[in-house]
């Protein structure tokens, strides 16, 4: 828009006129305006008050890679027109370049951090053991409104959060009032903890406390990485504005690395509890040998391991000892190696077959089995490994 003005005792128009166009020429892809005005005529003859032309115009600020938080953005603008010089040639004249201050682009920021804390204290825990998530997402206190924030959470089906008082125990949210009727978990196996109320907007310093209760279900084996990643999303502008594209407003919906990238995750991993395989010496068949320093060998002499593996509560599919002798061993399968499972009441243990079939059969044989009424160390296994659960190879029994 162009508007005259004159503030003095001149012609009510402002006196000024002009031939060309109040529509601006629009080139480098929308980054040039030029007017084009012709011949521009003042007839307003007051000098005390100057006559002007104010130019009105909107700009948009891109969803471009250059366009990052705190980078400052500057334009600038020229006049030129035509005139006589003394010996009545036309030369151009040029007022410029002027520029405007400086704006600089500003982005909104949500930082989400998840925690646990399993069996009530630490991040490593097996079958039975409680399971407490706590998700923080704060909006930067020095940035500008997030705006469309939305939360998803998808949990690991080995956690049960629907039994008794588990589930979302907690809301605390003192600027927005979100309570814990405002989220859900989705029934199993997605496990998704998510809003059920629309995208809220995250203003400056907001911040949004949740709390999870659950439990490690028996689903869990040994040695298991349970990684979980709350992830919040939000966009530069309230309502769809042209999301993701070059003309409208910044989302989340590149991810971290894109253009798109309103986007933060707060991770946290389970431990299942790790084997901590042991391997002692019980025995050799020559007592002259002895030990000094290391035990000592004759060649042809007969050495007793024992081996020792911790399980977690849960289900460990298809486990195997492997015991890799140096080449100047090997292994005697005389019908001596024997197994002891141990466990609490000796009775919630079992070992069942193996999921490749006619490969390893499980074992049932109630002297396999004991409690741990004596410390480990002196359980003495009793019942005999039956010489289909021995093997050199993983695809059969290969007893060389």
């Amino acid at each position: 828009m162009i508007s005259n003005e004159d503030t003095g005792a001149g012609d009510a128009d402002g006196g000024i006129s002009f031939t060309g166009s109040e529509v601006p020429v629009i080139t480098d892809s929308g980054r040039t305006i030029t007017w084009n005005l012709g011949d521009v005529s003042n007839t307003n003859d007051d000098n005390s008050v100057a006559e002007t032309l104010t130019f009105t115009y909107t700009v948009l600020t891109l969803n471009v890679t250059g366009n990052q938080h705190n980078t400052p953005l500057n334009n600038s603008v020229e006049i030129t027109w035509d005139t006589m010089d003394a010996d009545g040639n036309t030369v151009t004249g040029m007022g410029g370049p002027e520029s405007a201050t400086d704006v600089i682009v500003v982005e909104p920021q949500i930082d989400v951090t998840k925690t646990v804390v399993v069996g009530g204290s630490g991040t490593s825990g097996d079958a039975g053991d409680s399971v407490v998530y706590t998700i923080q997402l704060t909006a930067d206190a020095t940035r500008p409104t997030a705006y469309e924030a939305v939360l998803y959470d998808f949990l690991s089906s080995d956690l049960d959060f629907s039994s008794g008082s588990y589930g979302i125990t907690s809301v605390v949210d003192p600027v927005g009032g979100l309570v814990i009727s405002d989220f859900e978990i989705t029934s199993p196996p997605n496990n998704e903890l998510r809003l059920v109320s629309p995208p809220i907007d995250m203003v400056p310093g907001r911040q949004i406390t949740i709390t999870l209760s659950g439990e490690l279900e028996e689903t869990v084996y040994t040695g298991q990485n349970l990684i979980n990643d709350a992830v919040a999303t939000w966009t530069s502008r309230t309502g769809d504005v042209n999301s993701g594209a070059e003309y409208g407003e910044r989302t989340g919906q590149d991810g971290a690395g894109g253009l798109n990238n309103y986007v933060s995750t707060g991770s946290v991993t389970i431990d299942i509890v790790d084997p901590e395989p042991q391997k002692l010496i019980v025995t050799t068949s020559e007592a002259h040998t002895g030990t000094i320093g290391d035990p000592r060998l004759v060649i042809g002499e007969i050495i007793r391991y024992r081996l020792e593996v911790r399980l977690a509560e849960g289900t460990t599919n298809d486990l195997i000892l492997r015991d890799n002798l140096l080449p100047g061993m090997i292994f005697i399968n005389d019908g001596t190696a024997k197994v002891i499972f141990v466990s609490t009441s000796g009775i919630d243990i079992d070992s069942q077959d193996s999921a490749v079939p006619d490969v390893v059969s499980g074992i049932d044989d109630p002297t396999a089995f004991r409690d741990d009424s004596i410390p480990l160390v002196n359980i003495v296994p009793v019942y005999v490994l039956p010489d289909g659960n021995i093997s050199s190879s993983l695809d059969g029994n290969n007893d060389t």
